[in-house]
């Protein structure tokens, strides 16, 4: 299981490419194609978002916005990768 995205962990949001909110955001990849949940903390185990991935793809966006739609502050944020019967993955990812 690994986070990538379009440059590397930490994500720098202040590239200049990517400058416009739209073009913010993180993909996780190697999914399974069943149902996963994606939990997003923060360091201090505040929940941020949860993502529900059910698109049948190995593949899912987060937006960099937590569950009231405002962007997330730099830092550091903790994923818990729920992938049923397969298992669980927790990650940690640096955005500034």
């Amino acid at each position: 299981m690994l986070v990538k995205h379009l440059i590397t962990n930490p994500y720098d949001r202040g590239w200049l490419d990517l400058r416009h909110p739209a073009d913010q955001f993180v993909t996780f990849t190697h999914l399974p194609e069943g149902h996963t949940k994606i939990l997003i903390y923060t360091l201090a185990a505040d929940w941020v978002r949860t993502i529900n991935h059910t698109n049948g793809t190995p593949f899912e966006h987060w937006d960099l916005r937590h569950f009231a739609g405002r962007q997330v502050g730099s830092g550091i944020y903790i994923v818990h990768i729920d992938m049923g019967e397969i298992g669980v993955k927790t990650l940690k990812l640096v955005i500034f």
